[in-house]
C-alpha cells in the first residue's frame, strides 16, 4: 500500500506499507471425562456437560479460539441383593466375602471410572440338627425339602418315600437326613437308631437329653 505526503518544504514523500494479515486459529476438541473430574482450558475450569469458548493469544500476538465439547460418564451405581449358602463365596472384583452383611465396592470400568456396587449379602445356613424320640427323627430345619437315607458303609442310600420333616424308623440301623433348603444342601450326622429317649443332636455332635435326669 502506497501513502504519498507532501512535506513543509512542499516536497512529496512517499510510504509503501506491506500489510500482512494472519488467520485466527480455531481448534475444537472433543473431551470425556468422568463424573466428578475436571477439564482446565487456559486457567479456566469445567466440570459440566456442554460447548466452551477459550480465547488464547499465539507467539503472533494473534487469538487463537478453543472449541471445547465436553461430555462427562454418569458414575455407575449397581444395588445387588445376594443369597449363597454357608460355605460359599460372593466375589465382587478381587474382594470375597463369605459372611453376611452389606458391602460397598468401587471398581474402574472399561472407560476408567469409577463404579460402585452396593452388594446385600445374606448367607443361608442349614440347622443339621435332629430331634430324637423314641423310633422318631425329626429335622429342626423347617420349611425344607428332606430325603431321609440308611447310611452305609461308603454312601447314603435313600429311602423311598422317606420325604417329609419326620421320619419313623423302619428298622434298626443307622439313618441320616439330606436337606435342601433356599437352595442350599446339607447333609445330618448319621444317627443310630438305639438311641432312646428324648434327644436332641446337631453336627457338632452336642445332645441334649430330655427329661433331665433321665432315667
Amino acid at each position: 500500500h502506497y501513502s504519498r505526503f507532501t512535506d513543509v518544504n512542499g516536497c512529496d514523500s512517499v510510504i509503501v506499507t506491506t500489510l500482512t494479515f494472519f488467520n485466527t486459529f480455531s481448534i475444537v476438541n472433543n473431551v470425556t471425562i468422568c463424573a466428578g473430574s475436571s477439564y482446565t482450558v487456559n486457567g479456566n475450569t469445567y466440570t459440566l456437560a456442554g460447548t466452551y469458548y477459550d480465547t488464547l493469544l499465539n507467539s503472533l500476538g494473534c487469538d487463537s479460539v478453543i472449541e471445547t465439547n465436553l461430555s462427562i460418564i454418569p458414575q455407575n451405581l449397581f444395588l445387588q441383593s445376594v443369597n449363597i449358602c454357608d460355605g460359599d463365596t460372593l466375589y465382587v472384583g478381587s474382594t470375597a466375602y463369605t459372611t453376611g452383611g452389606i458391602y460397598i465396592d468401587t471398581l474402574v470400568s472399561a472407560a476408567f471410572c469409577d463404579s460402585i456396587v452396593i452388594s446385600n449379602l445374606q448367607v443361608n445356613m442349614v440347622d443339621t440338627s435332629l430331634t430324637i424320640i423314641p423310633g422318631t427323627f425329626t429335622s429342626n430345619q423347617a420349611g425344607a425339602i428332606y430325603q431321609w437315607c440308611e447310611c452305609t458303609i461308603n454312601s447314603l442310600a435313600p429311602i423311598p418315600g422317606a420325604v417329609n420333616q419326620s421320619f419313623v424308623l423302619p428298622f434298626n440301623g443307622n439313618f441320616s437326613v439330606i436337606i435342601n433348603w433356599n437352595g442350599c444342601v446339607d447333609t445330618s450326622a448319621c444317627l443310630n437308631s438305639i438311641l432312646s429317649g428324648n434327644v436332641e443332636v446337631d453336627l457338632f455332635g452336642d445332645l441334649k437329653m430330655f427329661p433331665n435326669p433321665v432315667q
